[in-house]
């Protein structure tokens, strides 16, 4: 009785530490932008980011695992173990500075570990559908009422660093819509989610941000056509090292000179980036240097030039075992179903590592936003599991 009654007690806390998750995210998108602007509760948002991040951590580390879990356990400890010993090796920054780059790192693997087998309370899919929605009216509100541009290209920011990032943001969004009304009995709610992505798309598509367009849309479609491809898994090898080669790839293509007038919604497609990559450029040690602080545009270039070759091993090692494993795979009895939005998209936020390198990497809202995905995926999961049993 004691082991079951600790095992509702961690469940509730994981339960509240997520709901506080949601307002961190509300926070930085508020907090961050020029309605609400404001960098001392944008600072706080992110430092309780990382306070939860460890009670989450020690809550899911009071528990047991099966050997899945086990063995990505070890590798996500494996990533903080070297990152360490990058950082001891070249030293770049405070020590806090180092704790709180390295939680940002591992923030995606501990929201991994903590939402497999675990029983979530039964609001808490409600929960997210609900500030999925919010997330998504700020955002339309946002893009249509009240736009602001970066001066000079006419490029939506609304007061974030830069448009990309806001297309991430409405990326990130976007994808939670579509995770957490999947599952939803009433198909009305789920052609909601589907009108408020193509609404958010406008937006969007006002950033410039061609490659959050291209990968939010493409999940849409998937989400409406779900039998029109099934991610087998090899699709989620394929989608955590493709940066790597994209890398080499958009390169190579830049350096022939392959189509370099083609225009992908009225920008070249080689609009500075190749640029960056080659300043940027992939430098192979074992450990890596962490001077360099997960920088550039390209999730593999950052991981690898960070924590060298030994790390990126780890990093893809870690993404690959979750995603291949039953949360993620969406079976029924011993087969895989044909549809699996929630690996779909999943594999279209690693692709976003090609352009991106924050996504899995050292971005605090990015990493709150995968986070409750993960959570929403593992709700769906359990009313799937809950109605066979009915």
């Amino acid at each position: 009785m004691r082991s079951r009654l600790d095992n509702k007690q961690r469940t509730s806390i994981i339960d509240l530490l997520f709901a506080a998750v949601c307002c961190c995210n509300m926070g930085i998108f508020l907090f961050g932008s020029d309605l609400f602007g404001n960098e001392g509760l944008l600072s706080l948002s992110a430092r309780i980011y990382i306070l939860l991040d460890i009670i989450i951590l020690a809550c899911i580390l009071l528990r047991p695992f099966d050997k899945n879990q086990k063995r990505q356990l070890i590798t996500m400890a494996l990533m903080a173990f070297f990152a360490v010993i990058t950082y001891i090796l070249k030293p770049s920054g405070s020590l806090f500075d180092f704790v709180i780059t390295l939680i940002g790192y591992i923030a995606v693997p501990i929201y991994a570990l903590a939402v497999q087998k675990v029983s979530f309370c039964n609001g808490m899919i409600y929960l997210l559908r609900v500030v999925s929605v919010i997330y998504a009216l700020f955002f339309i509100y946002r893009g249509y009422i009240t736009p602001t541009f970066r001066p000079g290209s006419h490029a939506l920011m609304l007061g974030y660093i830069n448009p990309n990032i806001t297309g991430a943001y409405m990326f990130l969004v976007c994808i939670l819509l579509l995770v957490t009304f999947n599952n939803v009995e009433k198909k009305i709610w789920r052609y909601m989610s589907y009108a408020l992505v193509v609404l958010v798309l406008y937006p969007i598509l006002l950033t410039q941000c061609r490659s959050a367009l291209l990968l939010t849309s493409a999940c849409l479609v998937y989400a409406v056509f779900p039998r029109i491809y099934r991610p087998k898994k090899l699709f989620p090898v394929v989608c955590t090292v493709f940066p790597w080669a994209f890398y080499y790839l958009y390169l190579y293509l830049y350096r022939i000179g392959w189509n370099l007038d083609m225009e992908l919604l009225d920008k070249t497609i080689y609009s500075g980036r190749q640029e960056t990559f080659i300043n940027e450029k992939i430098i192979y040690t074992l450990f890596g240097n962490f001077d360099k602080n997960f920088g550039g545009l390209n999730s593999a270039v950052g991981v690898i030039n960070t924590l060298g070759l030994i790390g990126f091993v780890l990093f893809v090692v870690f993404y690959v075992s979750f995603l291949t494993a039953p949360l993620m795979q969406n079976y029924k009895g011993k087969r895989v179903e044909k549809r699996n939005l929630p690996l779909f998209c999943m594999g279209a936020l690693m692709l976003h590592g090609c352009v991106e390198s924050a996504m899995f990497t050292a971005g605090t809202v990015y990493a709150g936003m995968v986070g409750c995905i993960l959570v929403a995926i593992a709700c769906n999961n359990q009313e799937i599991r809950l109605k066979r049993k009915k």
